[in-house]
């Protein structure tokens, strides 16, 4: 009976310390340290197991195993994760065989387009719009190589950027703090088959869910880091030109400048020409319109303008024959006595 009294002494200090510990836990969470409670109330909660387990020590935020930093060399396991971004500009003067064409080779290479924008211009803005399409594509990053390439080949790029991130650290630290929270999850539920108390029961099934509360979370942030990881994400805007940009930039004399310039605005000056008498044609049907409406308006102002004024000759006639003078208060200013 005295050994049965004093295991269940221990188990409540025990249990005391996990509760005290979980507290701890709780807000070093929140703080991002999500290793040095933990195994603090490990320790004290099963002195005998803290020997043989591994602890966290969160001031450098990585794990420590038997007083070493195993830091170096869960790196050196761990494959390189990057993270590759890559922004392309392009011109075209063939915009509605490339696009097509980007979205088969993107498919092609195992890829998929996360985010795609395109415009194909407006009878209501300039007589000059160019169309445009903007394309977020994921490209699997053993094919990035093949797809850029490709894009280089169909079109003339005109800016370009790459973007590697190293998410190495970042991903074994997770990584380590979800073994750290496995631990904490297998000691929870030993705890749980030895509880002999509902209230114990609750809280060691509280934490319980924390705990598995957020491992499902930092496999979650795994999963993302990952399908970053293998899948690149490439930018393209694609404009539609009419003349592509020159891919290298020689140095020329000042002749040289002065005819290039000179033949440059030449050539816009026939393409202003040229959309000019194209928008002629377009907007012919309106100018018909507007000219047939200003006809009819003129003859029908016409028509009563004489109508008027053959009724001031009749009157004027009338008055003439009759001796009397002629009333024009019914005509206005407009005709005049001819006697006059």
């Amino acid at each position: 009976m005295k050994k049965n009294g004093s295991s269940r002494l221990a188990f409540g200090a025990a249990l005391l310390a996990m509760v005290f510990g979980f507290a701890a836990c709780g807000s070093a969470l929140k703080d991002g340290g999500y290793g040095q409670s933990t195994g603090m109330t490990m320790d004290m909660a099963m002195p005998e197991m803290a020997a043989e387990e591994e602890y966290y020590d969160t001031s450098e935020g990585f794990a420590v195993e038997n007083g070493k930093e195993i830091d170096d060399s869960a790196i050196n396991n761990t494959a390189r994760k990057l993270i590759k971004t890559v922004s392309l500009s392009v011109e075209t003067k063939e915009f509605d065989s490339l696009l097509p064409l980007l979205q088969e080779k993107i498919t092609a290479l195992g890829g998929y387009i996360e985010n795609m924008n395109s415009y194909n211009g407006s009878l209501y803005s300039e007589y000059r719009s160019n169309r445009y399409a903007d394309i977020t594509a994921r490209i699997p990053v053993e094919h990035l190589k093949d797809f850029t390439l490709s894009v280089e080949e169909n079109s003339n790029i005109t800016q370009r950027s790459e973007q590697v991130e190293d998410v190495t650290l970042q991903y074994v630290d997770i990584n380590s703090r979800k073994e750290m929270l496995r631990t904490e999850e297998k000691r929870l539920l030993q705890f749980l088959e030895q509880s002999e108390t509902v209230e114990d029961m609750i809280t060691i099934e509280a934490r319980l869910s924390e705990v598995r509360y957020e491992i499902e979370s930092i496999e979650s942030r795994l999963r993302t880091y990952d399908n970053q990881v293998e899948y690149s994400t490439v930018d393209i805007h694609i404009e539609e030109v009419e003349v592509l940009s020159p891919q290298e930039k020689v140095q020329e004399s000042a002749w040289e400048r002065m005819s290039k310039g000179f033949m440059n605005n030449l050539e816009g000056v026939f393409l202003d020409i040229r959309d000019f008498f194209i928008n002629i044609v377009i907007i012919l049907p309106r100018l018909i319109f507007i000219c047939l409406f200003g006809v009819a308006v003129f003859f029908v102002v016409r028509f009563f303008l004489r109508r008027r004024k053959k009724k001031a000759e009749l009157i004027n006639q009338a008055a003439t024959m009759n001796g009397q003078s002629p009333d024009y208060t019914h005509i206005g200013d407009q005709t005049q006595n001819g006697q006059q």
